[in-house]
């Protein structure tokens, strides 16, 4: 059996949803005839928050992990940083402060801070696992021998150390994109984009193959970096669902429910993802009557920073939707889909238009559950490709709250008619099987080591 490393700082037992594409990857290769050996992040450097461990029992026994420690450089600077001022200023008292990391240097401007932010945060702030994941694969490499590296990022620190240990031993290397890097920086300042533009440059080139999970990714990619054979560097596997996910839930029933539930997975940001609009679009049809209060209701499951501050709070309230809408904060995977499957839509988010070439992993879920999907994205970005593509939903346009509400009005009343089962596109369910694509992965590692 043939041996892959993989380097991926988000793995189980984390509960964030980077951890699916590899975890599913490791739980499936074994069957294709490669036998993965993950490095990984030690358990309590994950936000303790948010682990699921019930994912654990999904790790083939023959499977072996090794954990690193690391460092959050910034936060590490801003405790030295705090400490050293309080000792200054005498301050004995003191419990439990939190300190931003934007006051690392307390003495310069805003400008200088934010400045010497980006340049501590190259090629991002989880840089500091660098030389312990160098260190530890030199290590693993010596004592596992795999045939390939397979790196996965966000963070592109993955990258990094994958390509140290490529050019160290010459192992053949596929890099993964979960996300895009460089083409999302334009809100940093021009030094730190030019010195990760040049870095993703010289992963683009060493590595043997690049995936990118969406075609436009790929496509940008092609663009960018003028390979004279760009189908031999670079490839599409997308985000999907594993099936086995959902087993016990197989038989819940398709009956019209009392309540017209929409649901959400994920968390909210303010500066990134909010449901702002989508829950103004909610308090206007209540109010306008087409929609009765007490036949609708909205899960956030997930929660967020977002949702945990004041200003969503008194937004709630301003709309009257308290009862409305109920937040969950983070629950393991399978709580997830358990609420997924007792909702009658599914929404789905992806607001900025700097997200183009994105599609939330949750999508390709949002399909193999089969309930329908309301869009709130772009119209020429990558997710709304997807679910034209597929047939499996609405979309409608972030900014245009007319859009969002006759999105949700056309599935209420279609709910009302018992047609929603239309938006069920048993193809895309094949097509987007973890299972599957898992196979697909391990044909291009056949073909790399070949």
């Amino acid at each position: 059996m043939k041996r892959i490393l993989f380097i991926s700082y988000y793995f189980s037992p984390s509960g964030e949803s980077g951890m699916q594409r590899s975890l599913k990857f490791v739980k499936y290769l074994p069957t294709y005839g490669w036998e993965p050996v993950v490095m990984t992040i030690k358990d309590n450097r994950y936000n303790t928050g948010r682990m699921d461990y019930a994912s654990l029992k999904e790790i083939p026994d023959m499977v072996r992990i090794y954990r690193t420690g690391m460092i959050h450089l910034l936060s590490t600077l801003s405790r030295i940083s705090h400490n050293l001022y309080r000792k200054r200023d005498g301050l004995k008292n003191i419990h439990n402060k939190q300190v931003n990391t934007v006051d690392i240097v307390n003495s310069a401007n805003h400008s200088i801070k934010k400045q010497l932010m980006d340049v501590l945060t190259i090629p991002d702030r989880y840089n500091g696992w660098f030389l312990f994941a160098i260190s530890n694969g030199i290590r693993i490499i010596l004592k596992e021998k795999p045939n390939v590296i397979f790196s996965t990022s966000p963070p592109a620190t993955s990258h990094i150390i994958a390509l140290f240990l490529k050019m160290v031993f010459g192992i053949p290397w596929v890099a993964d994109f979960r996300d895009p890097w460089v083409s999302i920086m334009a809100d940093t300042n021009k030094f730190k984009y030019r010195v990760n533009s040049c870095i993703e440059r010289e992963v683009i080139n060493k590595a043997n193959i690049v995936i990118a999970n969406t075609h436009s990714l790929r496509e940008c990619f092609i663009k960018s970096y003028k390979f004279s054979n760009p189908e031999s560097k670079f490839t599409v596997l997308t985000n999907g669902y594993d099936s086995s996910d959902f087993q016990s839930f197989e038989n819940a029933t398709d009956s019209k429910e009392m309540e017209f539930v929409i649901s959400h997975t994920g968390e909210f940001y303010d500066d990134i993802r909010t449901p702002d609009n989508f829950m103004i679009a909610i308090s206007q049809l209540i109010n306008e009557n087409f929609i009765t209060p007490d036949k609708i209701k909205i899960n956030l499951v997930g929660g967020g920073d977002y949702t945990k501050t004041t200003k969503f709070d008194e937004f709630l309230k301003g709309l009257g939707l308290t009862e409305t809408i109920n937040v969950i904060d983070f629950v393991p995977h399978r709580q997830s889909v358990e609420y997924l499957y007792n909702s009658t839509v599914l929404l789905l988010l992806q607001t900025s238009s700097m997200a183009n070439f994105q599609i939330p992993a949750k999508a390709f879920e949002y399909i193999g559950i089969g309930k329908p999907i309301l869009t709130v994205a772009p119209t020429d970005g990558a997710t709304a490709d997807l679910i034209r593509k597929t047939g499996t939903g609405i979309i409608a346009q972030p900014n245009n709250l007319e859009s969002i509400k006759n999105a949700i009005l056309r599935f209420y009343q279609e709910y009302k008619q018992d047609d929603l089962k239309k938006y069920r596109n048993e193809q895309a369910m094949q097509d987007y099987n973890r299972k599957d694509l898992t196979r697909v992965l391990s044909e291009l590692l056949d073909d790399v080591v070949s």
